[in-house]
């Protein structure tokens, strides 16, 4: 939230390591139903919160410039654009509902969220703070609008080409991409280094007020992360170097202990999700398993491995400062967007990449703390969201501060290790969320907070995702199996059951070392000739060291085991051709279980040179033994070879 801004991590068998959807950026259903196999897991049923936030929110909308926007309570009586308390944010909320129910009474609340944000779109191309009806004070659009990903254009845009890809109405498509192109004109770059061929960042008001921000809701990581999100789904290289620019910068600015400050050259050290180390962290994992380039792997390494030792060892778990530094705050905090909850999800996603036993026992023992804290409050159980300072009386409901967004941590705990007690603790706060909402006549309703010593429940019927009844609507959703695992505004990194590295003797990036290959006459080699990797960009490629290395042999084959039997499987073929330059010097086939896939395979004509990268996908069902074969067969010219595997 704004007003705040300026006051203020056992190892799992593979088969159990969450699965990824094309663009690895969301965890599906069926991976989720995948995860609960293995744990023994009853598939989850629907909370009855998604229905009744979903109809709270449809009655309490205003009808206002062709579609609907909704008026906000804790920035009233302004109705938002952004993706934190305004409309934007409430879009998002209902496509995640529409996602887990199929419910399309759902999606048409985000199209009419839509329709207002494209009308209140400004012909520059960003969006004001709030657009008011002449019936409020002030009425009109606000004069100002932010950059970032929580409050401004990197998240309204985002919104809008999700709700393109959902319903294939361009006019959202043309919006998004209106306020993206405005976006890249109003970069800035640090002296002596051009942007966007070496750094970008950009101020996060417009118009601009000489205010930089580093973290993920208000400043240049969200930036990076959402550009690079879009430009993944756009396949836009301008988008792309962007993206990539100011990542660049936002390296530039992580201090050798390896945290980042709130602002550039500051000395205060956020710890959270919201505007921290975490968040930060997270972005780099997102670039990283987009472009494969370890540089941002090392990047999010070194970010956690700060937050990590900040923590604050408890009698149960771990806690960790809300910040370090000049003008730290040394509050623990329970929340997800500075507090145990968010650290330990950023953790989680790390793990998925790193495999690193550091990233889950970290996330389990914020998981550990935050069952130890847990209190009776009102007619449940909930989470206090300071347990230390001057406000440790308050119960929020939100996704941002309170009990929502830390069941949405332990729902995606519970997930990961299949531990009861992480399940019973999200069930617990949907039940606590149940028992503490309200009736009027506009159905269910929620109070932010419920503030002790400010005399009881505070901000009545708040709408929006990180503030009130959205959030909650959201959280319910993926509670009741739903695919989208993106609390506050930024989606879970998805895993690979496999990911190897073909010929490789260690592991480079989340590629594991060469394991599981068997056959005739087979051999490993590797070049330091660089890879072309143009082809694949937007087809979140391996690292370009694994295009370096190879298996070959006359004939070889890998078994992958520990899958569940009868799943549906997608499999990535990774190839360059490292010795051959013309088409026709290796020719070869591929079978997955049995089942031929590819026929005289010419690596070099499906990439057009040698020295190239290719990828190349199919689906593949485990047996029932729960393995998949992929076997590599000589075809008319050569042995055949491949670089990297992967199954998810």
């Amino acid at each position: 939230m704004r007003d705040c801004t300026e006051l203020r991590r056992g190892s799992l068998s593979r088969p159990c390591v969450l699965a990824r959807l094309q663009l690895k950026t969301a965890i599906s259903f069926k991976s989720v139903l995948l995860v609960a196999a293995c744990f023994g897991i009853t598939a989850p049923a629907q909370s009855p919160l998604v229905g009744e936030a979903a109809q709270s929110l449809i009655n309490r909308h205003t009808a206002l410039l062709g579609g609907w926007a909704w008026q906000s309570v804790i920035q009233a009586p302004n109705y938002q654009t952004d993706r934190d308390v305004g409309t934007a944010s409430i879009g998002t909320s209902f496509l995640q509902m529409y996602d887990a129910t199929g419910t399309t009474s759902y999606l048409t609340p985000a199209e009419e969220a839509g329709n207002w944000l494209v009308s209140a779109q400004t012909s520059a191309g960003w969006w004001p703070d709030y657009v008011n009806p002449s019936s409020v004070s002030p009425s009109g659009a606000a004069s100002y609008g932010f950059t970032s990903l929580d409050d401004g254009v990197i998240g309204q845009a985002g919104f809008l080409l999700t709700l393109y890809q959902k319903t294939g109405n361009g006019t959202y498509r043309t919006a998004a991409l209106k306020g993206i192109n405005w976006l890249l004109t109003v970069a800035k770059a640090p002296g002596g280094k051009p942007c966007p061929s070496q750094q970008c960042y950009w101020d996060w008001w417009v118009p601009a007020q000489g205010k930089v921000y580093l973290g993920l809701g208000s400043g240049v990581a969200g930036i990076f992360y959402g550009l690079d999100q879009i430009a993944q789904t756009t396949e836009n290289a301008t988008y792309e170097n962007y993206a990539l620019a100011a990542a660049a910068y936002e390296e530039s600015q992580i201090a050798a202990s390896g945290g980042v400050p709130e602002v550039p050259g500051g000395t205060t050290y956020d710890t959270g999700l919201y505007q921290g180390g975490a968040g930060v962290a997270v972005a780099f994992l997102s670039l990283y398993q987009h472009t494969g380039n370890t540089r941002w792997l090392a990047d999010a390494n070194k970010i956690m491995a700060w937050v990590r030792a900040q923590e604050k060892a408890q009698s149960s778990g771990t806690a960790w400062p809300i910040s370090v530094g000049r003008n730290g705050n040394k509050t623990l905090s329970t929340e997800i967007a500075e507090g145990a909850a968010g650290i330990g999800w950023a953790e989680l996603q790390a793990y998925k990449l790193t495999h690193a036993a550091v990233d889950l026992q970290t996330a389990e023992a914020a998981g550990t703390w935050l069952l130890a804290v847990q209190t009776a409050e009102g007619s449940g159980d909930a989470w206090q969201a300071y347990l230390t300072g001057s406000d440790t009386d308050d119960y929020y409901t939100s996704e941002d501060l309170g009990v929502s967004g830390i069941g949405y941590f332990f729902n995606d705990l519970y997930v990961a290790t299949g531990t009861a007690a992480y399940n019973a603790a999200a069930m617990d706060a949907a039940a606590w969320l149940q028992a503490s909402s309200f009736q009027d006549a506009d159905g269910s309703g929620w109070y932010q907070d419920n503030c002790m010593v400010c005399g009881g429940w505070l901000n009545r019927a708040e709408p929006s995702f990180n503030w009130g009844i959205a959030g909650i609507g959201a959280f319910a959703a993926r509670l009741s199996g739903g695919p989208d695992d993106m609390p506050r505004d930024v989606s879970a990194i998805a895993g690979d059951v496999y990911s190897i590295g073909a010929g490789q003797t260690s592991a480079v990036g989340s590629y594991t070392a060469d394991m599981d290959a068997s056959g005739s006459n087979m051999g490993t080699d590797s070049v330091t000739h660089a890879i072309d990797m143009s082809e694949v960009t937007f087809q979140s490629p391996a690292p370009s060291a694994i295009y370096q290395g190879e298996r070959y042999g006359s004939s070889f084959s890998y078994t992958l085991t520990n899958l569940t039997p009868g799943k549906s499987y997608t499999v990535r073929l990774h190839f360059a051709e490292t010795y051959y330059t013309a088409i026709g010097g290796r020719e070869f086939n591929v079978l997955i279980n049995g089942k031929q896939v590819l026929t005289n395979f010419d690596i070099i004509s499906a990439a057009g040179a040698g020295f190239k990268a290719n990828i190349q996908t199919f689906t593949a069902t485990a047996s029932s033994g729960g393995s998949i074969i992929i076997q590599f067969t000589r075809g008319p010219a050569d042995w055949p070879k491949v670089s990297g595997i992967e199954i998810y």
